[in-house]
């Protein structure tokens, strides 16, 4: 048995290894909080730009961990998908064992979660993109391990689940959701008040002492009691951009028709472990709808993937035995299990070979992996400028894609979605647009903060001889105009063309006049194709 098993186990480590192969990518929002990591370690405290205190990251734990790797030598681009990798597999590992230690690694299902999750396109891409995100599923499913282990007992004593558990709410504030499912737990394991206050003690101390800690830190630190990334991001419900995004999941991994069997889980096994495993479903759902889900293609559906894969095969099970009894047919019940089981990983194999993901509005994991090549070449190139003396090392710059640019310049960055600025943060919204990019800075705004160089279409650096160029300039002087038009400004934006080192340019728009340009970027020649160009010319 322990070949199959091991075999299993494989096939398994396989199938993700081969969707990270296939899926891999890196995410520019990644970059945002290794530059928090490195000015910590820089001495500039957990700050964006220096000097500023505003907490535009939502991954604390994280940024600690990528300090500490900095402190070693470890740089945080290479450091944050390893762990990513890592705790991706750990999650497959954990999840088998949930099943195994209940029913026996002989049981023929007790790979089914494991490798519907392991062949999901979503899982193993942001498993490797430098973000949290896998990390926090690992935190989040082995605190429920934890505490189902530790309910055990006659004497439960559940210190350690509420310590991974206040581990994964300093990872993601929704942590706390896990917690709540937890305690939910306690009181369904009740069985006198003595223990039942015992329990939660023991339960509720050290997560409030870890999150509750963090919380008083924050708002001594920060001044705010949420980061403030909660007010750039989050703005209320919006009832149909929460069903597109689930219209568009269901239509990637066709798993819709199975849902209905996740309640049926209940109905059989521990109630504990039932309770741990089942009921974060319908709780983060209903978080995601509150927040509007996400722009990023399923990134918060990762943490809820396990729960949800771990629960449809149980509620199989559940149904096949129900059927079996009711027919006496005692092989409808293996069979009818076996069926789903092979079900939920082919449902999840067909949404990452043909993913319904490019719908406006949702980014898909190509086109944001593309994106943050592009913008990760663009910040190592201006990186070797700077360092050879052509660009400024002191630049204040403005862009809406605060990532990889910023993390490789240096320069000091105002991110026009207020993710790390308060005032733009906390502005009425103007319209609904794209999930968490719905604020932005007005004209004079830009001119208030001395903004240099507003960097337009996410891009500043081109090949000056590449006709590119012009379409560029095209393009961001109709984008300007009509921010120009939008504010009312006078003066208002400008669009800026230098050309640079022979055979580069740089373009971006500014508030300023030459005079400043000058200044700040030296006596640099206008694009050689302006001189040609008869429509729209610089303003």
């Amino acid at each position: 048995m322990r070949s199959a098993v091991a075999g299993q186990a494989l096939l398994v480590a396989g199938a993700f290894l081969w969707n990270l192969v296939r899926h891999r990518t890196v995410t520019d929002d990644a970059f945002i909080s290794y530059r928090y990591a490195r000015h910590l370690v820089e001495g500039h405290g957990l700050v964006w730009n220096v000097g500023e205190r505003v907490e535009g990251y939502t991954n604390f734990l994280w940024v600690m961990i990528e300090a500490a790797g900095l402190g070693l030598g470890m740089a945080p681009e290479r450091l944050a998908p390893s762990l990513g990798i890592a705790s991706g597999f750990a999650v497959l590992a954990a999840l088998a064992w949930v099943t195994a230690r209940e029913r026996g690694f002989g049981d023929p299902l007790v790979f089914a979660a494991p490798m519907a999750l392991a062949v999901n396109r979503s899982f193993a891409a942001w498993s490797s993109s430098g973000l949290e995100t896998s990390f926090f599923t690992l935190l989040a499913v082995l605190g429920s391990l934890a505490l189902i282990r530790e309910l055990e007992r006659d004497t439960p004593r559940p210190w350690l689940a509420s310590l991974i558990l206040g581990l994964a709410a300093l990872t993601r504030p929704e942590g706390v959701l896990f917690f709540a499912v937890g305690a939910l737990a306690l009181v369904a394991d009740a069985r006198s008040w003595r223990r039942a206050a015992r329990s939660f003690s023991l339960y509720a101390l050290p997560f409030i002492a870890l999150f509750g800690g963090h919380m008083l830190w924050r708002y001594a630190y920060y001044g705010f009691w949420l980061p403030n990334t909660f007010y750039a991001k989050v703005s209320g419900l919006w009832w149909e951009q929460s069903a597109f995004y689930f219209e568009l999941l269901f239509a990637t991994y066709p798993i819709a028709w199975l849902l209905p069997l996740l309640p049926f889980a209940m109905l059989s096994g521990p109630r504990v472990t039932r309770i741990l495993m089942i009921f974060p479903v319908p709780l983060w759902l209903g978080y995601l709808v509150a927040v509007g889900a996400d722009y990023l293609e399923f990134r918060f559906m990762v943490p809820l993937f396990p729960f949800l894969c771990w629960g449809i095969v149980e509620g199989g099970r559940s149904v096949a035995a129900w059927l079996a009894e009711r027919a006496s047919a005692p092989r409808l019940a293996f069979w009818g299990s076996v069926a789903v089981g092979f079900a939920l990983p082919l449902s999840m194999a067909v949404g990452s070979l043909r993913p319904a993901v490019e719908a406006s509005g949702i980014t898909s994991i190509e086109a944001h992996g593309g994106f943050t090549e592009f913008r990760i070449s663009q910040g190592r190139e201006l990186r070797e400028l700077i360092r050879e003396g052509v660009l400024p090392r002191e630049l204040r710059i403005q862009t809406d894609a605060v990532g990889a640019l910023p993390y490789f310049t240096g320069w000091y960055t105002f991110d026009s979605r207020g993710l790390n600025d308060l005032e733009i943060a906390r502005k009425p919204l103007r319209e609904r647009g794209i999930v968490g990019h719905e604020h932005g800075a007005s004209v004079e705004e830009t001119r208030e903060r001395e903004i240099d160089a507003v960097i337009v279409n996410h891009q500043m650096l081109y090949d000056a001889s590449d006709p590119s160029l012009a379409r560029a300039h095209q393009s961001a002087w109709l984008a300007v105009d009509h921010t120009n038009r939008a504010f009312g400004a006078h003066p208002g934006l400008r669009v800026i063309c230098r050309e640079i080192g022979g055979d580069r340019a740089i373009l971006f728009a500014t508030v300023f006049d030459d005079a400043r340009v000058r200044d700040r970027f030296g006596d640099l020649a206008s694009c050689r194709f302006l001189g040609a160009q008869k429509r729209r010319p610089e303003r």
